[in-house]
């Protein structure tokens, strides 16, 4: 019976040897209880009877045993790429593990699986591939792990100024980067466009977060990228999504929500673009979008108003001109403060069919105003991104009738940032329908000078932030520097944010004739415009700003 026993164990022996497919077997404990030559041969140094935890030359193996992988394609450290398949054991609850080499057929559906997962210009993941991972990691995924998303702010200036092909390689290259940072177990993808996403696990996952996303950030702060041949300083914003755990019950649109909604914090700053998603990060968010949709309602019921502040010539001793500023009252929030929804505006567009709105009823008004009183308007940058600004001057100046010298439009340097020559076409397109142009908030930028020296600006306006703090030696310093280039480059010189007599009478000694402030009114409705002009003159007639003036008087009546 032994011999016979003998026998039958070297028929299998010589058959599963026989066998060219590698096949072991390992029980409930993890103990090896068989395995054929090829198995042995394609995995030399394990031998039957040894425990998968002691072979530590076969990390990869081991984890495809322990995990019992039913069917999954894998390829070792030497380069072969099999099909590895684990089947139930009942004789010792363990599992017999076939490792099946592809066929060319297997072989060319894996290559088109890689191709149709694979972002085609920097060969990492695209949407897809990456959206099913997470959906992996989140169902099925064994340790916790964080998502980061990164985007790279100010992408299209690069196409624009540099072109495509610049922009296609800053794209390779910052994908190139964050795989560096990711390490070989980071997933890094190409979302769409200029952003990327990264799923990261380990055992560190839940405390590294926001050290993760800050190593990102710094990198790049710290080390320009080259493309075509020179560095380039490259701004990026990163949104993290933390504390992510398998089986949690979160859906990928969920993570993916929360990853933008991070994303749109961290751009939102510009000295620390960075954020780590919190549900009341949420909130905010939420809030943001519940405004900006009563800002559309707003624009389709017609709830923005126009309110003025008088630009006033402090040598005669009135009122020059107005500046228009919108307002909103809005029937459920009230009034609401231009420092919220501008910028909001501003972010979605909506800044361009509201400014269109300013133009034509700041003109509409402006033409049935004394003749001596000019009319200034605030212009986004948005607005000459999106239509025809020209156009749209030129047909407000025809409708009502309002003399374009009276018209001045106010630009700030950031303007310029995009598309400096597009802009300086446009801007000597609106000079040649006979406009004023101004240049607001002069010297807060970085490069004002050189665009002085570029478009020949009409008047500069000294911004408030150096008008308020007068008493510091380096505010006076600039303002003084202002109104010297003012006086050689024969341009006007107003100073806005006057608040105080004392303010007034500094600006004025220093041979600034022009201001605007609290001190004199602040921004009031149409109605209220005679009043301001009265007001303003017997201020100055009874010296209530700190001196008395031989007021000259106005032509007309208003």
């Amino acid at each position: 019976m032994q011999a016979a026993v003998e026998r039958q164990q070297n028929r299998l022996r010589i058959a599963l040897d026989a066998l060219q497919k590698p096949l072991c077997l390992v029980d409930e404990g993890g103990r090896m209880t068989d395995a054929n030559a090829a198995f042995l041969h394609m995995f030399p140094g394990l031998t039957v009877g040894s425990h998968i935890s002691s072979w530590t030359d076969h990390t990869q193996l081991t984890q495809l045993l322990a995990a019992r992988a039913q069917d999954e394609v894998v390829t070792f450290p030497d380069g072969w790429t099999c099909r590895v398949r684990c089947h139930s054991n009942p004789i010792d609850n363990g599992v017999i593990a076939v490792f099946n080499e592809l066929t060319n057929q297997d072989t060319a559906q894996r290559e088109l699986e890689r191709i149709s997962s694979q972002d085609s210009l920097t060969g990492l993941l695209n949407r897809d591939a990456f959206h099913h991972d997470l959906e992996n990691a989140l169902k099925v995924g064994e340790t916790p792990f964080f998502v980061v998303v990164v985007d790279v702010v100010a992408f299209k200036t690069v196409n624009t100024t540099l072109g495509l092909t610049a922009g296609d390689e800053l794209l390779r290259a910052v994908g190139e980067r964050l795989s560096a940072i990711a390490g070989p177990g980071g997933r890094v993808a190409r979302l769409a466009g200029d952003e990327f996403g990264l799923i990261v696990r380990g055992e560190n996952a839940v405390r590294a977060p926001e050290r993760f996303g800050r190593v990102i950030v710094q990198d790049f702060a710290r080390r320009p990228v080259t493309i075509i041949g020179r560095p380039l300083a490259v701004r990026i914003a990163v949104g993290v999504v933390p504390d992510l755990q398998p089986g949690s019950g979160l859906d990928v649109q969920t993570v993916m929500r929360d990853c933008e909604i991070a994303l749109a914090t961290a751009k939102k700053s510009a000295s620390d673009p960075f954020c780590v998603y919190a549900p009341e990060i949420q909130k905010e968010h939420q809030n943001r979008q519940d405004i900006e949709r009563d800002l559309r309602e707003a624009l389709a019921r017609g709830e923005f108003e126009l309110h003025f502040q008088p630009f006033v010539d402090v040598k005669r001793g009135c009122v020059s001109g107005f500046e228009a500023l919108v307002r909103w009252n809005s029937p459920t929030r009230g009034r609401v403060s231009p420092g919220v929804f501008i910028p909001i505006m501003e972010e979605t567009g909506l800044i361009v069919p509201l400014g269109l709105f300013v133009l034509r009823d700041a003109c509409r008004q402006a033409a049935h105003w004394p003749e001596g009183l000019t009319l200034s308007i605030n212009l986004s940058p948005r607005q000459f991104e999106g239509g025809d600004i020209v156009a749209d001057v030129r047909q407000s100046l025809a409708e009502t009738r309002l003399d374009p010298k009276r018209l001045q439009l106010e630009v700030t340097e950031s303007l310029f940032l995009s598309d400096g020559d597009r802009v300086l076409t446009v801007l000597n397109a609106l000079r040649g329908l006979g406009v004023a142009m101004s240049m607001d908030d002069f010297g807060t930028g970085y490069s004002s000078l050189g665009y002085l020296s570029r478009f020949p600006f009409d008047k500069i306006k000294i911004d408030q932030s150096f008008v308020r703090d007068l008493d510091r030696k380096e505010n006076m310093a600039i303002v003084r520097a202002v109104l010297g280039l003012g006086a050689s480059m024969k341009l006007a010189v107003i100073a806005e944010g006057v608040e105080t007599a004392e303010q007034m009478r500094v600006l004025q000694e220093e041979g600034c004739d022009e201001m605007q402030g609290y001190l004199f009114s602040r921004p009031r409705p149409a109605g209220d415009l005679p009043k301001m002009l009265v007001d303003i003159k017997e201020g100055f007639q009874q010296g209530r700003f700190g001196r008395e003036v031989n007021v000259i008087p106005m032509l007309r009546s208003v």
